[in-house]
């Protein structure tokens, strides 16, 4: 299994606010992007579990932001799934 999976982004002006400043809807499809394409690494895509009657559901998102990216920034979104159990894991990112 991939321990840590990262991706790169660059903030598009669709990804800003009005201050120009790295939106958190567009974090969180950054986040969500990221999450999918790890999955798909380790074999836990929604495809590869919807073959066996499964799926994967997000219950919470918690997000400590320091200091928001500006609009033509690159961004490195790094994750790893941290806690495993039967039904559930956390993914940190």
């Amino acid at each position: 299994m991939i321990k840590v999976f990262s991706k790169e982004y660059r903030v598009k002006h669709n990804d800003t606010d009005f201050s120009g400043l790295l939106s958190i809807a567009s974090l969180g499809n950054f986040v969500l992007d990221t999450a999918g394409l790890h999955a798909i690494e380790i074999k836990t895509s929604m495809e590869i579990l919807n073959k066996q009657n499964l799926t994967w559901v997000i219950t919470g998102m918690h997000f400590n932001i320091i200091e928001m990216p500006k609009i033509n920034s690159e961004i490195k979104i790094t994750t790893k799934i941290t806690e495993t159990s039967r039904l559930a894991c956390k993914r940190d990112f």
